[in-house]
């Protein structure tokens, strides 16, 4: 119950923060706003053909096969392999019911465990 006080008083005081901070930083990020369409509409052009010659510098790099520098730029090329990956669950149910396969593949089971995680939402 405590804990439940604390963050919601917690909340409370973020959303304060994040609102006197609106009142502060609003009328710059509405100008920054304006310049970021300026831009974006300004460098299409650019952006357009800059994102066609690098997909066409893919392709050539797929076909040229290895990584490849000059003076100008590097392409980092990795060698495709075959992704092998099976089903956790279904194994640890088959060695769950069978002593025998347990005892040949569990020895290669590893169990990473994960942290907890949380997100903050203000609304």
């Amino acid at each position: 119950m405590k804990k439940d006080i604390e963050l919601k008083e917690s909340l409370k005081r973020l959303k304060e923060l994040q609102a006197e901070r609106g009142k502060v930083c609003g009328p710059l990020e509405d100008e920054m706003e304006i310049k970021t369409q300026e831009i974006a509409e300004k460098g299409k052009p650019f952006d357009d053909k800059i994102s066609a010659l690098n997909s066409a510098i893919v392709v050539l790099a797929l076909e040229h096969g290895e990584s490849f520098r000059s003076n100008d730029g590097a392409i980092g090329y990795k060698k495709g392999f075959p992704k092998i990956t099976y089903k956790a669950k279904i194994l640890d149910a088959l060695c769950g019911a069978d002593a025998v396969l347990k005892a040949q593949i569990w020895q290669y089971r590893t169990e990473t465990p994960v942290a907890p995680t949380a997100t903050v939402e203000v609304f």
